[in-house]
């Protein structure tokens, strides 16, 4: 979708463009867990948690566990997440 910048932390690798849009929160053996920041909540099977922060922002949690995970569907929710990181985030 266009350039990431990754954001090393403590506990993750934020992906970023100006802001956070997507996080790796762990690796293990057999998969990466990692969340998206989406504006609507997602209607998919694809999510093992939504945590609500505000009335349009939420984020959205996903185990990876091989690339056929990203499939057609999945790939319209990443660009949803990159176009949240063109803009400033919630309260800022």
């Amino acid at each position: 979708f266009g350039l990431v910048i990754l954001h090393p932390v403590k506990t993750r690798v934020a992906l970023m463009v100006q802001v956070r849009f997507a996080s790796i929160n762990r690796v293990t053996k057999t998969a990466l867990y990692c969340h998206l920041w989406l504006k609507r909540k997602p209607e998919s099977k694809k999510f093992y948690r939504v945590d609500i922060h505000s009335r349009n922002d939420f984020i959205c949690h996903f185990k990876m566990g091989d690339e056929s995970f990203i499939d057609t569907e999945f790939r319209k929710y990443m660009k949803q997440a990159y176009e949240n990181g063109k803009r400033p985030g919630p309260g800022q």
